[in-house]
This record gives structure tokens, C-alpha cells and sequence, in this order.
């Protein structure tokens, strides 16, 4: 867990129209600012950093010339002034202040990074919930609440996310609990289902059990009713395969930093090194998916260069000539088109195999 607190600033730049890349500098001009006082911010986005208040007006009078307002207005605004700053890792921090031995959070000055795509675990309508956890993170990490009062408050809760069943995909998964029902008691398209997060491991397939369960109210209950494995399509049944909101939140705080090397106090920049550039595109053409059951190489367009491709395709022909059905079904490549691709690779017909499975193959055997 990275750590930091202080008295800070919160300072962000007003200027519309900025682009990204301009804002990156100007940032980067103000980590400058602060190395040459032999200090540093505790945390900064696209278009925001949280600064030592003393080095504060320095930042604010540098940028200032590049104003594009003909009236006074600084153009890094101070947001919020002298607040204490709890980072586990990149996009989950919170600001809070403490009053004697009680932490108060700012409303809206916490991260719900990695929350929003879970069911409110209170049962309420309050959309503040994300807060509610961040204080009892920072109860915790400032030992006003210990771990059996932490336990006690989560391992009866279960963190699940809401899935609307949008393609058939989705739906076949629930054959097996529509099976002998009318239609008018059967999950149908565009239902919403509850997605719960693995809590073991298929001991046949070596796959995690990922419950999915029809939707029903009080959602707590969803755990005690029958439902389906999304990886094996099994059906299952009983508690033990969900995951407690408990583990869940540990694993959030628990959340390494892969943007910086360092583990608490003050982190560096990892050191990079370039051993390839491949260029893909930000769309997906199966966006619903991969917010919901995260990426993997088939989730976005890639741009190889055609020549080097098959250059690389044909160096690794040896390893691909090796691999199994059972090695590639993850791909969604089937027994007989695995078959296929061999066969023409055997035949000299590599013309014949398309982009797609080559990078799906040239990728599964150099990972």
C-alpha cells in the first residue's frame, strides 16, 4: 500500500481549451517547480496535482503569463486548501481532514475508481456509499476501527455488479435454469442478472467459479439461490462461491501501484524500456464485455505492419505447430480451426491464415 500524508493543495488548470498532452507539461513543469525546493506533490491526474500549500503561489505566478483571460483569473485554481491526502495506488485516493481522533471526508474528494461497477453493499438508496468505505478504510489505517469491527461490518455482505444479458452469449448461459419453465418465468434478453466475483477455484478445469444469478430483491439474497458458473456453465448453488465484500475492499486496498515503483511514502517513475511499439485503437467492439469481465488480446483493434507480422509469424512456426485445443479455447479458436491453421501452415498456405489468429498466436506463445 502506497501511503502519503501532509497538509496539500489541490490546484487545477481552468483553461477549456487545453488538450491533454499541453496539460501534461504544464504538470510536468510543476513537479520541476517542486524538485528544485526538494519537494514533491502527493498526487496528480490529467489535469489536476495536489501541491505542498508553501510552493502553492510560486506554481499559481510561473503559469500565469499564459492566461488566455483578458480578466483576472488564475489560471491554476486552488480547489481546496491545507487537506490531509491517503493514496493506496493510481485513481484511489481520498482527501479527508481530522478532527481530534475523527477523520472527516470531503464530499466528492474521494475515488470511487474500482467501486462504481458494484452493487451499493448497504441496501440504501444513497449514492454516497463509495464514502462510507473510504472512511472505514482510513478508520482502519488509523486504528479508530479495528479489524473485527471491519470484518464484522462486511463478511455478511457480497460484492456483486448488475449485467444486462445484450447478446445471445450472454443468454445461453442461463439454458439450464430456463429449462422446464414457461416463458414468462424464464431470464430473457436485455434482463438484468447479478455477477458476482470468484471466491475459488473449479477444481476439474482449474478455472475460477464467477457466480451469475437472476435478479432478485433484497440482491443479498441472490447468494442463497441457484445460479451458474460463467466459466464452466455449470449450475451451482450455496454462498461459499461468492465473494465477501470483506476480501473484496482488502483486495482494493491491498492494490499494487504498476504506474510507479515503491510501495509507501514518497514513489519514483519505473525506469522503461522500449522493445517493440504496436499500435491499437481505443474502440472495442465488444465494449459491454470488457467493462464487465475486464480485457484480453481480442478486445481491441490492433494495426500490425502486414510484413513484419508474418516475418514474426514465420519465426515462431515451430511453437504454434506445438500448441493444443486446450491451449488456444481461451481465444475462442475451436479444435477444427486449430486444425485448419496447422494445416496450412504444413502446406505452405500462410496467405490463408488471417491477421487476427496469427496475432492471437504469436502472442499466446511468446507470453
Amino acid at each position: 500500500m502506497s501511503c502519503q500524508s501532509g497538509d496539500q493543495h489541490c490546484t487545477a488548470t481552468i483553461i477549456a481549451n487545453s488538450i491533454t498532452s499541453g496539460l501534461r507539461l504544464m504538470l510536468g513543469i510543476a513537479e520541476i517547480i517542486l524538485d528544485k525546493h526538494n519537494s514533491t506533490h502527493a498526487y496528480c491526474d490529467t489535469d489536476s496535482m495536489f501541491v505542498p500549500p508553501q510552493h502553492s503561489k510560486e506554481i499559481q505566478e510561473f503559469f500565469q503569463p499564459l492566461s488566455p483571460y483578458s480578466f483576472d483569473s488564475p489560471i491554476f485554481k486552488l480547489e481546496k486548501s491545507k487537506k490531509l491526502f491517503f493514496g493506496i495506488s493510481t485513481k484511489r485516493y481520498a482527501l479527508f481532514d481530522m478532527d481530534n481522533d475523527k477523520i472527516i471526508i470531503d464530499d466528492e474528494k474521494y475515488s470511487g475508481h474500482s467501486l462504481g461497477h458494484l452493487v451499493n453493499p448497504f441496501y440504501d438508496n444513497s449514492d454516497m456509499w463509495y464514502k462510507q468505505i473510504w472512511q472505514d478504510i482510513l478508520d482502519l489505517h488509523h486504528g479508530i476501527m479495528d479489524w473485527t469491527e471491519f470484518y464484522e461490518k462486511y463478511h455478511n455482505k457480497y460484492a456483486m455488479q448488475k449485467l444486462v444479458l445484450a447478446s445471445p452469449e450472454y443468454l445461453k448461459w442461463f439454458s439450464k435454469i430456463n429449462a422446464g419453465k414457461d416463458y414468462s418465468h424464464q431470464i430473457k434478453p436485455f434482463n438484468t442478472v447479478l455477477l458476482g466475483f470468484s471466491n475459488g477455484i473449479d477444481a476439474n478445469t482449474g478455472m475460477q467459479i464467477r457466480p451469475i444469478a437472476p435478479y432478485i430483491e433484497p440482491v443479498r439474497h441472490a447468494v442463497f439461490e441457484n445460479c451458474i458458473d460463467y466459466n464452466s456453465g455449470k449450475k451451482i448453488c450455496g454462498k461459499q462461491y461468492w465473494k465477501t465484500l470483506t476480501d473484496e475492499i482488502l483486495e482494493y486496498m491491498r492494490n499494487p501501484e504498476s504506474k510507479l515503483d515503491g510501495n509507501e511514502g514518497i514513489l519514483y517513475r519505473k525506469n522503461i524500456t522500449v522493445s517493440q511499439v504496436t499500435h491499437i485503437g481505443k474502440e472495442s467492439n465488444n465494449l459491454d464485455k470488457v467493462q464487465t469481465f475486464g480485457t484480453d488480446l481480442n478486445s481491441y483493434v490492433t494495426y500490425e505492419d502486414i510484413d513484419n507480422l508474418d516475418r514474426k509469424f514465420r519465426e515462431l512456426i515451430p511453437l504454434i505447430l506445438k500448441l493444443e485445443p486446450k491451449n488456444v479455447k481461451k481465444f475462442g479458436i475451436s479444435r477444427q480451426t486449430l486444425w485448419n491453421i496447422k494445416n496450412k501452415i504444413e502446406t505452405g498456405k500462410l496467405y490463408g491464415i488471417s491477421n487476427k489468429f496469427k496475432i492471437q498466436l504469436i502472442s499466446l506463445v511468446i507470453n
